[in-house]
């Protein structure tokens, strides 16, 4: 977070020495009182519509500014404690301070209570209805924030209020792997560091480590616990703490197809939605967490074998192996996906070092982690190739079908969302272990009947047909495997 006092030359306001175009403000009161502040270096600023300014100033903890701005407009001062019972306006006005909590800007924030709560009992609590400041602190991993609530318990907040979705802060704080929704930190806004300082402090302040979200609309949906939201990113130490503080390691979540790609489809029609029970270490496997993984298998339990723990399948037949192999790449940044593949690697080797006879097992749709890994992987240039190159070395069977009676090779073809061009060296490594490019699956197609379908595979395309691919064979829809215009393409190299 910038700090408060920044130099002239990096002032955060440049944008805003322009003015407004529009002469009024549809996100709130019209422009009849303009604002217009003097930057550090003596520079006019000017409110844009949808209050801009005021959001920048607080992002910055400007606390100089912010009084300025109050000042000229007090009616933007946010009195929501004035505010009566179920006031429409309510949400607006706390959105301030949960922008000042999210933000990190603790001198903005203490000057919002300041101004707002001066009519109150010194004693009575301060709260924003079913959303705690103090989670909206913890989520963003805001250690100053979090210090001070904490420290003015139970004025501002309590260590174990339970927000609307039914997370303690402590929860709150564990659950960053929750992209997409509105007002949930993206990739660039998680710092691991700060997450787990948060959570300590919380520990410390004596929070439970055991904890498991209770939302009060679904409480037989089978909910997060602490540490199964902490098993997904955390270190071995962190997670080592929760267990010591009573954590269940067993503690099974419902997890369902948004999160984890290719559930279990046979029998079920296309749009059935699928879930799957799964513990910690499955979640650990999922998002490559090596460290998490090792410390839940160290900690499994003495009634526990550790082939107990990674050799047992969920649901769907899936073992942790399957599910390191789909790990979600969606909100990875680009200049990340290697590093990523080298800590997907890692769990993977770790995982078959515990049980190298899992290598080749398959789940309930017939698929092997080689499946999976090539189909969710595959299409990312060189980048994800040492996964595939580890799972053969330790045994993968190219030649093994799914119920689709697919192959990987096929599988390295499926469209998965995100298709960029496939590394040959991928190819060829299937087929050396057992793949065929004659091989057809249920609905006729060979692998290149997939690979025609995306011309980034024009290459892949070409080695197929070396390996005896026939550019004439028709599936069972009577389509030919090699398409005029892919043809084309090829005669074009």
């Amino acid at each position: 977070m910038a700090p408060s006092l920044l130099p002239k030359a990096e002032s955060p306001y440049l944008r805003f020495r322009h003015r407004p175009v529009n002469k009024y403000n549809v996100h709130g009161p019209p422009f009849d009182v303009p604002i217009t502040l003097t930057d550090r270096d003596g520079t006019l600023i000017h409110e844009q519509e949808g209050q801009e300014l005021l959001t920048a100033i607080i992002e910055h903890d400007d606390v100089r500014l912010l009084e300025k701005y109050f000042a000229i407009d007090p009616r933007f001062i946010p009195y929501y404690f004035d505010l009566p019972d179920n006031d429409e306006a309510a949400y607006e006005y706390a959105s301030m301070f949960f922008g000042a909590a999210e933000c990190g800007s603790l001198g903005v924030l203490q000057m919002l209570l300041n101004y707002t709560t001066k009519s109150l009992d010194p004693a009575t609590p301060r709260r924003f209805g079913s959303i705690e400041l103090l989670n909206v602190a913890a989520r963003y991993a805001r250690v100053n924030v979090v210090q001070w609530l904490l420290d003015n318990q139970p004025l501002y907040a309590d260590i174990h209020d339970r927000d609307f979705q039914g997370f303690t802060a402590l929860a709150a704080a564990a659950n960053l792997y929750q992209f997409g929704r509105w007002g949930e930190p993206t990739w660039d806004d998680i710092c691991f560091d700060n997450s787990e300082a948060t959570m300590n402090l919380l520990l410390d302040h004596g929070a439970c480590a055991s904890d498991v979200v209770h939302p009060t609309n679904n409480k037989d949906k089978k909910r997060h616990s602490v540490l199964s939201l902490t098993a997904q990113w955390a270190s071995g130490d962190l997670i080592a703490r929760l267990i010591d503080g009573g954590a269940d390691v067993h503690h099974t979540v419902a997890v369902g197809q948004w999160v984890l790609p290719f559930l279990n489809r046979r029998d079920l029609p296309p749009r059935v939605p699928v879930e799957v029970d799964a513990n910690a270490l499955f979640l650990a496997c999922l998002y490559a967490n090596l460290g998490g993984v090792r410390t839940l298998v160290d900690r499994r339990g003495d009634e526990f074998t550790i082939e107990d723990v990674v050799g047992s399948p969920d649901c769907a037949g899936s073992l942790p192996l399957h599910w390191a192999a789909r790990s979600p790449l969606k909100h990875i940044p680009t200049s990340m996906r290697y590093e990523k593949a080298g800590y997907i690697r890692q769990t993977i080797e770790q995982l078959l070092d515990y049980s190298p006879t899992t290598v080749n097992v398959q789940d309930k749709d017939g698929n092997t982690a080689l499946h999976y890994a090539t189909r969710h992987f595959g299409k990312n240039g060189r980048a994800f190739t040492p996964i595939f190159e580890l799972l053969c070395s330790r045994g993968s069977d190219a030649s093994l079908r799914n119920y689709k009676d697919e192959t990987p090779l096929h599988t390295l073809f499926q469209p998965e969302g995100d298709d960029g061009p496939i590394d040959i060296t991928a190819v060829s490594l299937l087929v050396s272990h057992g793949a065929k490019a004659t091989d057809v699956d249920e609905a006729g197609n060979t692998p290149l009947h997939i690979a025609t379908r995306d011309w980034h595979f024009i290459d892949a395309v070409a080695l197929l047909l070396e390996y005896g691919a026939d550019p004439a064979q028709k599936n069972l829809k009577q389509e030919e495997a090699l398409p005029q215009k892919m043809e084309y393409l090829l005669g074009s190299k």
